[in-house]
C-alpha cells in the first residue's frame, strides 16, 4: 500500500515537474497557413492568442456573422475557479472540459486590431483556408456544442457559452492541443509540443499585437 502511494505521489511530481517545463520553456508552435495560391475557394479565419489560452474564430453561414470557438478546463473557464491551488490539478490528472462559443458581429471594414480588441486578445492573426474545411469544422463544433446544450453556462466575462465537452481536460489535452487538432482541419501545418505554447503563425496577411502597458511618469 505505501509502495502504491509513493508511487502515485512520484507520478504527481513528474506531472508537476513537466508543467514547470513547458511553462518555462514556452514551448513555441509554428502555424504554417495553406498556401492561399492553392486554394480553389479561399476564407478568412481568424485565430487569437491571450496568455495560456488560444481560439479560432470563423464566419457563419450569416453575413457578417462570425463565431468563436474555445476549449477549455470547465472549473476554470465556466464556473471561474481560477484559484492559485487548482492550477495544478488542472494539469496533474484529467477534469473536465469545456466547449466554448461566442457569437460575434463584424463589419465588413473590420481589421485585426478590431478583432483583437473585441476578444481581448494579446495577438490576432488572420489568413486564408479552404472554405470547405471551414464550413466543416464549423459544422462539427455546432453539433459538439448542441449535442451538450442541456449543460450550458453563460460567463459574463468572457461573453461566452460554454458546455460540457465529452473529452477531459489534462496535461496532454489542453486548449492549445484541441486548436491545433482544429487548425490542422482547416488544412494547416501545426509544430511544437507544450502544455503551454507561445504562438507563432507564419505568413499571416493579418495581425495585431497588444501594445505594451505605458510606463508611469
Amino acid at each position: 500500500m505505501e509502495q502504491a502511494r509513493g508511487q502515485g505521489r512520484s507520478v504527481v511530481l513528474l506531472l508537476f515537474l513537466a508543467v514547470l517545463t513547458g511553462f518555462a520553456s514556452g514551448c513555441t508552435a509554428r502555424v504554417t497557413p495553406p498556401n492561399p495560391e492553392r486554394l480553389e475557394q479561399p476564407q478568412l479565419v481568424w485565430m487569437s492568442a491571450h496568455k495560456m489560452h488560444a481560439a479560432v474564430i470563423m464566419p457563419t453561414e450569416v453575413a457578417q456573422q462570425w463565431v468563436l470557438y474555445e476549449y477549455g478546463e470547465w472549473r476554470w473557464y465556466a464556473e471561474g475557479n481560477t484559484a492559485w491551488y487548482r492550477f495544478l490539478p488542472v494539469f496533474a490528472w484529467p477534469t473536465r472540459g469545456s466547449l466554448g462559443r461566442r457569437q460575434m458581429t463584424f463589419s465588413a471594414e473590420m481589421d485585426a486590431e478590431t478583432i483583437r480588441r473585441t476578444v481581448d486578445a494579446d495577438q490576432v492573426w488572420g489568413f486564408l483556408v479552404e472554405r470547405e474545411h471551414v464550413d466543416a469544422l464549423r459544422s462539427t463544433l455546432d453539433q459538439r456544442f448542441a449535442d451538450h446544450i442541456d449543460t450550458v453556462v453563460y460567463n459574463d466575462k468572457l461573453y461566452t457559452w460554454l458546455v460540457h465537452d465529452p473529452s477531459p481536460y489534462h496535461l496532454l489535452r489542453t486548449c492549445n492541443h484541441v486548436l491545433a487538432q482544429w487548425l490542422r482541419r482547416l488544412g494547416c501545418t501545426v509544430r511544437g509540443w507544450g502544455p503551454y505554447w507561445k504562438w507563432q503563425v507564419e505568413d499571416a496577411p493579418y495581425r495585431a499585437t497588444r501594445p505594451p502597458p505605458q510606463a508611469r511618469p
